[in-house]
């Protein structure tokens, strides 16, 4: 794609303006569509969530967001950019896949020991950007699949040493406040039951 829009925008010399229009044939329609942008595409056709005949069209959402990431200035606020997309495809009825770049509810949660522990750490480990800057809400989640690097983390956070001791009681006691809550804890409500563990 890039090397077609170089061709014509080397053809036309900026006389004329270049739009893309890309399909996500092979899952690459906001990659192409970046790609036609570097090459000299001056406006984009894209759409929320990707929606578009057959295999849909770039998503609108991963576009901003790629361009956002590398500093392009992007004519969206891209702060309501999540909500508002979540809003237009709720109105189509079309439910957004819980794996969907920008999108999914997936996409900023973490539940398992390695990744929870890594984002109380560093969120930059397993994300490429605070989903905040879009609109969008990161999750930490503690339960059974809680280990012992998590819970070392939270107890740092709480201002508690992390011993074996400590870690082995608070381990516990998050899996089982999660049992009881039959579903995984919040990060607040795993700190209050990791303060009162140790």
């Amino acid at each position: 794609m890039a090397d077609t829009v170089a061709a014509v925008a080397d053809e036309v010399g900026g006389e004329i303006g270049i739009a893309v229009h890309a399909h996500d044939d092979l899952g690459v329609a906001a990659a192409n569509t970046l790609a036609a942008i570097d090459a000299g595409a001056t406006s984009a056709d894209v759409t929320v969530g990707g929606v578009g005949e057959r295999v849909g069209n770039a998503p609108l959402e991963e576009v901003v967001a790629l361009l956002g990431q590398r500093g392009d200035d992007v004519a969206v606020d891209v702060s309501e950019l999540v909500p508002a997309c979540r809003r237009a495809l709720d109105a189509l009825d079309v439910d957004v896949p819980d794996d969907k770049p920008v999108l999914g509810r997936s996409a900023y949660r973490h539940e398992s020991g390695m990744h929870t522990a890594a984002m109380l750490r560093e969120p930059s480990t397993y994300e490429p950007f605070d989903p905040a800057m879009y609109g969008g809400r990161r999750e930490l989640l503690f339960g059974d699949g809680t280990g012992r690097g998590a819970v070392r983390a939270l107890l740092a956070d709480v201002g508690a040493e992390p011993t074996t001791e400590s870690v082995q009681d608070a381990l516990e006691a998050v899996r089982d406040a999660a049992e009881r809550k039959g579903d995984p804890l919040t990060l607040s409500e795993a700190r209050d039951v990791v303060e009162t563990a140790v």
